[in-house]
């Protein structure tokens, strides 16, 4: 096997390996800092993918020492590449006033009124104009002053209840 595939194994193994830690971390201690249990398990999983290609050499392949440093450096570029990719994945989901307002209208299960609506939130403004978007992407339909969601919209705030919950990305974690 060459030090280029089995930098590739490691990297994309540990990035799993980092994934599911941090779904499994963020349920079972219910830490309000997103940002340092992700820190944590990335580091600890950067960690395990160099000790791994450092275990790999010699016994899965014999080479100069420069075919080491390649993987270990390919290693880590594959996993900071995927923790990019990762990282406003996760952030959309929490942070996003979009994802909110969905979520807001699918746990009500029902058309919510625009004052009602409005009153989730701190400032109007911002408000009304992605909800202007959000019915323009046929997420949202507004009938007789109340908005609702429609079954693209449903289906998309289910997905992303599935991604909040699994995250612990609750209020109050």
């Amino acid at each position: 096997m060459s030090p280029l595939a089995i930098a590739a194994a490691s990297g994309m193994a540990w990035f799993a390996i980092f994934v599911a830690t941090h779904i499994v971390w963020t349920q079972i201690t219910r830490e309000p800092r997103y940002s340092r249990i992700i820190v944590r398990c990335f580091a600890l999983s950067l960690m395990g993918s160099v000790a791994t290609i450092a275990l790999a050499h010699g016994v899965l392949w014999y080479g100069p020492s420069a075919s080491w440093l390649v993987a270990e450096g390919a290693s880590i570029f594959l996993m900071c590449c995927a923790f990019v990719l990762y990282m406003p994945f996760v952030f959309v989901i929490a942070t996003s006033l979009s994802v909110d307002t969905m979520l807001i209208l699918h746990r009500a299960g029902r058309s919510i009124s625009r004052a009602e609506l409005y009153a989730s939130f701190v400032s109007i403004e911002p408000v009304r104009h992605r909800l202007d978007v959000m019915c323009g992407n046929g997420l949202l339909a507004l009938h007789d002053g109340r908005y609702g969601l429609t079954r693209k919209g449903v289906r998309l705030a289910r997905f992303f209840t599935a991604m909040k919950r699994m995250w612990n990305l609750w209020p109050g974690g």
